[in-house]
């Protein structure tokens, strides 16, 4: 809690320590909540009346932005609906349980005051104030639509600015309770106008669609079982062979025998994206390229999951603009395990814990979207792209590993 909090109960009590602390806490509500004697609250206590004086007060010293400087569009302000507030309240060690629905209302009057903050500021066109269960969750959606987000994340004590552009949420500085201060007011209003300063990030790159169908199959050539081949990802052809492969400007790693595939790197094809760590393909002896998996490079600093989750909603708004809907999707944190926000990939390493994937099953053809952990605070994004024999191959696989064993035995 910040020294600069100032508080002026109506009538000096002795509170021992941890009361004292109890009041400061209880203070931080704001709005039009008249005072309701007895009850729940004691004599001595601040109530949300009392704070609302300040917050009444506080709007009229907030200025203008200067003449001619242009305001922004619209910005959404996200607050923890009055459950969620109150959850939050029950896990504060130092509340009573008969202060628990005062917190969460004076945490959810302290957000409108800061909406009405930037509103009395001028910064932009329009402030939309809303309530969700989950703040951080509905500010990651909001920003893929292009809408800039304030929100409080109760899990983390603190606000933060989510740009648009899929940029991680930047710290605002401002603990909760210290909406009681004018000073500490007009210094998360300047943070918050320093990061929007800052000139927006590019948004991530996504996969080049799908070429067009091939219109002169004798120039695309044929697969080793002389099968007419077929469109695949990044410029690449169902049922190619290495030859074909190298004979249209793709190349190639050395190859390496993996069971009954050939596996090699692509390390230049015609429609690569630039975010590209890696290109593994897998071709059949009869079948020619089967399987097709992409990397990302890592995106790293994001111990939250801000920019991978972006990175992936991106990819798979292009995927179903594409191939239409996806087949299958899961999409989970479990709140029992993944109680710390800045520990999003690690949960990811617990198929228990948390699953971030999306796939299709198309006619001839199977992809599957993936973020998956590369570090502590950082993830790669996986497509893997599976041809139409691709299902041959693994029952072919299955009935050759059954007659060895029948022969063993």
């Amino acid at each position: 809690m910040s020294d600069q909090v100032r508080v002026r109960p109506t009538r000096r009590l002795p509170y021992p320590p941890i009361a004292g602390l109890l009041l400061v806490i209880l203070i931080a509500g704001c709005a039009a909540l008249r005072e309701e004697k007895g009850g729940d609250y004691q004599a001595g206590y601040a109530s949300l009346a009392e704070a609302s004086t300040f917050y009444a007060g506080l709007l009229t010293t907030i200025e203008p932005q200067g003449p001619g400087q242009p305001s922004r569009g619209k910005i959404v302000l996200l607050a923890p609906s009055f459950d969620a507030a109150r959850e939050a309240a029950v896990r504060e060690t130092g509340l009573e349980p008969n202060a628990h629905q005062y917190f969460a209302r004076g945490l959810i009057l302290e957000a409108q005051a800061l909406a009405d903050v930037l509103r009395r500021r001028g910064l932009f066109e329009d402030v939309a104030y809303q309530e969700v269960a989950d703040p951080p969750e509905v500010a990651l959606t909001l920003a893929r639509t292009a809408t800039p987000v304030v929100y409080l994340d109760l899990r983390e004590r603190q606000w933060f600015y989510l740009p648009a552009n899929g940029e991680a949420a930047n710290r605002q500085g401002l603990d909760l309770y210290l909406v009681h201060d004018r000073a500490e007011v007009l210094a998360w209003l300047a943070r918050l106008e320093e990061h929007l300063a800052r000139p927006p990030l590019a948004k991530p790159t996504s996969p080049t669609p799908a070429p067009p169908p091939v219109k002169n199959a004798k120039r695309v050539g044929k697969s080793p079982a002389g099968l007419e081949q077929r469109p695949a990802a990044f410029g690449l052809a169902w049922r190619a062979s290495l030859a074909s492969l190298r004979a249209h400007k793709v190349k190639l790693g050395p190859a390496r025998r993996v069971g009954d595939l050939v596996e090699c790197q692509v390390k230049s094809a015609p429609d690569l994206p630039e975010n590209t760590e890696s290109l593994v393909i897998s071709l059949h002896p009869r079948h020619g390229l089967q399987q097709i998996v992409w990397r990302s490079q890592p995106i790293t600093g994001d111990p939250f999951g801000f920019l991978g989750r972006e990175q992936f909603l991106n990819f798979q708004d292009l995927l179903e603009g594409k191939y239409g809907p996806a087949s299958a999707s899961e999409k989970f944190l479990d709140p029992k395990q993944f109680k710390a926000r800045d520990q999003f990939y690690p949960c990811l390493e617990h198929g228990s814990c948390g699953s971030w994937n999306s796939s299709w099953k198309l006619n001839g053809m199977f992809m599957r979207l993936a973020l998956q952990p590369a570090g502590a605070d950082q993830g790669v994004l996986t497509l893997i792209y599976q041809g139409p024999e691709w299902n041959a191959i693994l029952v072919e696989r299955e009935s050759q590993q059954r007659k060895k064993l029948e022969k063993a035995l």
